[in-house]
């Protein structure tokens, strides 16, 4: 009997939907999504599953009635900020049987993502949700370019300036990351770093806790952005993987695999199996489909009973062990000659050999084997084409959102709105430009959507993964040459930058392979202080490369942690490399401005440690912070005492050079460091 779901996907990290939402997209013969969200699960839905966004409930009533199982896809939850309830309503009133999964919201997923409890004993044991004057606990989403007002607003219903309060960027999405302050120092804070996108704000006391509790921001993969072009549905453990090191994970399928017709061809070639003396699979592919071929001639794997099997790759032998087989050689070597060469030891002559494979494809291996004596039947069984909207896909990945006219949400809320998914917004007019409301918006990732949503004549099965030993066939040449360039130029790209940034990052000793930065939300711009990675009792050095020599400075742990460790954790990550050094008298020298105007810096202050003296040539200590937060880098080197008494205000002392004072002495305004390393003894 046909049934309508209606899944909610949480709030767009892949990891973070339900079960229930997975076995619904498993078993679905119809796909709808609201607004291109759920594209991480599509990869679950069966091989000839109708996959589409959601246009009409007009639709989905018509394809229930015809006998299909329909699921439809909702961000978050489809009973809250959406219109699940609406299409459920149509749904009984039309008599089609429907049933409703629910998932996690982005009000409750983003905070705990980013290290903020929303309830604590003794602290705060109520939550409310948008423009509410009660809670110990308040979250609510802002539009971009309405952060200021929705602070405002809260500041207005009685929340005081120094409420802890932080902004998660990207909330729920393995790229999220969060910026914390005073709630009336937020949004300047916010301005400083010249953020900007739709955001989930949260002030409790659960605030105070996230820099200690955020393990999200301290994975290595966090902040950046990575694209995955293999199909959909073999994806997932690569994605898994790059998800749970904190990368955000585009996804855009440049093949996919379809399935020839078994005729003639290759029912006389199963059934010439038990005349087959070595059967070859260059795939999972290959193995997955000659094995439903198998299947549909009323065969199994004991077909293979008299062949040996060859399988090229380790993930080709997992295949073939998942349908109860092992095989007797598997390589490595994804080439003709290199298959060729593995098989020197093995009596060729007058064998059957059998190859299923791609329609089109390389024709070395059938003469390498030809030519030893053996009689080599190539079995095309799939044909390698190139996704319909793999190129639009390609397009909005680069910039833009892909959007569609907004179905699946609740209606916008109104400033006299409270309680659950009130929001922070203008007037009723230009409300979709503006207004981030209770419902997401199209191609909305903060609310579980992806980035990419799929055009509405897309409706095609899930795709498969293309073997990568085999060649596509001449489809749409201007498009295949597109892609081809596309993927080149990828390809060029990552491995040049990836070559780069290893030729000038500095060497980075064993003892500190574990000191990350925290979040980077623009060049030489952190959400917070560095996390704490070096210990008082280690002995630290730190050699800076000037364009007069190198200087050796001794640091002091053991006097100012706080300040070395911040100095190592941006000297290994090389934030120092290329900067000029700004500020250079008879006495001192100043540098690690990155804006080189004095107001530069990583965006926090350090606090104050206890100091060395005298302050005499050598010291090495951190800027005081006047102006703002720009005494995270900025440090000086004195060239020669420090004049009249000394300091009377108290500098952070971390360091005193123990060689090259004559190369700081001739340092002046127009030198550069060319690199920090940093030993351990």
């Amino acid at each position: 009997m046909s049934r309508v779901r209606l899944v909610g996907v949480g709030p767009g990290h892949p990891g973070l939907a339900t079960v229930q939402a997975v076995e619904a997209v498993k078993e679905a013969d119809v796909i709808r999504n609201c607004d291109g969200c759920g594209t991480g699960l599509l990869h679950f839905a069966p091989a000839n599953a109708d996959i589409a966004p959601l246009e009409t409930v007009e639709e989905v009533i018509r394809l229930a009635r015809s006998g299909r199982n329909v699921t439809v896809l909702f961000p978050g939850n489809p009973y809250a900020f959406s219109s699940g309830s609406e299409i459920a309503d149509r749904l009984e009133r039309a008599g089609v049987d429907f049933e409703a999964a629910p998932g996690l919201i982005v009000e409750l997923a983003a905070p705990v993502m980013s290290g903020i409890p929303l309830t604590i004993e003794g602290m705060s044991a109520s939550i409310g949700f948008g423009l509410v004057t009660g809670g110990e606990t308040v979250v609510l989403r802002l539009a971009s370019g309405w952060w200021e007002s929705g602070i405002t607003a809260l500041l207005q219903y009685g929340r005081t300036p120094e409420t802890p309060a932080a902004l998660i960027l990207n909330p729920g999405m393995p790229g999220q990351h969060r910026v914390t302050a005073p709630l009336g120092e937020l949004a300047r804070k916010a301005a400083t770093y010249g953020l900007r996108g739709d955001a989930l704000l949260v002030l409790g006391p659960g605030v105070s806790m996230s820099e200690r509790l955020d393990t999200l921001s301290r994975r290595p993969l966090h902040s950046r952005r990575i694209l995955i072009t293999r199909a959909r549905h073999q994806v997932d453990p690569f994605r898994r993987e790059l998800v749970d090191l904190g990368a955000a994970v585009v996804e855009i399928p440049t093949l996919e695999i379809r399935r020839l017709p078994t005729d003639d061809r290759i029912r006389s070639a199963i059934n010439n199996l038990s005349r087959t003396a070595l059967v070859i699979f260059a795939s999972a592919n290959a193995v997955d489909i000659f094995f439903q071929m198998l299947l549909t001639t009323g065969l199994d794997a004991r077909a293979f009973h008299n062949s040996k099997l060859c399988a090229i790759g380790q993930e080709t032998a997992d295949a073939l062990a998942g349908h109860g087989l092992r095989p007797e050689l598997v390589t490595s070597e994804y080439t003709a000659e290199g298959l060729a060469n593995a098989l020197e030891g093995w009596e060729m002559q007058g064998m059957r050999v059998l190859v299923p494979r791609a329609e089109v494809a390389r024709d070395a291996l059938p003469s390498l084997l030809a030519n030893r004596g053996a009689e080599v039947e190539i079995l095309p069984v799939y044909r390698a084409v190139c996704p319909q909207d793999a190129g639009p896909a390609a397009r909005v990945s680069g910039g833009s959102v892909a959007r569609h006219p907004g179905r699946c949400g609740d209606r916008l809320h109104g400033p006299g709105d409270r309680g659950h998914g009130a929001q922070a917004r203008p007037g009723r007019r230009d409300r979709r430009a503006r207004v981030h409301d209770a419902r997401p918006g199209p191609g909305d990732r903060r609310s579980g959507c992806a980035e990419v949503s799929q055009p509405r004549s897309s409706r095609r099965a899930a795709p498969v993964v293309p073997d990568e030993l085999e060649a596509p066939p001449p489809w749409g040449r201007q498009a295949w040459l597109a892609l081809l360039v596309m993927g080149v130029l990828i390809a060029a790209v990552a491995a040049s930058g990836f070559l780069i940034k290893h030729a000038i990052e500095p060497l980075v000793p064993r003892a500190l392979a574990n000191c990350a930065t925290s979040t980077q939300i623009a060049p030489h711009e952190f959400v917070g202080p560095q996390p704490m990675c070096i210990t008082a009792t280690q002995k630290l050095q730190a050699t800076m490369t000037t364009t007069q020599g190198d200087i050796v400075i001794q640091l002091h742990p053991e006097v100012a942690p706080v300040t070395v460790n911040n100095f190592v954790v941006l000297a290994t990550h090389g934030y120092y490399t290329g900067l000029t050094f700004r500020k250079a008298e008879d006495w001192v020298v100043q540098g690690g401005d990155p804006r080189g105007d004095g107001r530069g810096g990583p965006g926090y202050t350090l606090p104050e440690e206890p100091t060395i003296t005298p302050w005499d040539a050598g010291a090495v200590g951190m800027a005081r912070a006047p102006g703002g937060p720009v005494n995270g880098s900025q440090f000086f080197i004195e060239k020669a005492a420090w004049p009249g008494s000394g300091p009377t205000s108290v500098y952070n002392r971390f360091g005193t050079v123990t060689s090259g004072i004559d190369k700081v002495q001739a340092l002046s305004g127009s030198d550069t460091i060319t690199s920090i390393t940093i030993q351990v003894s």
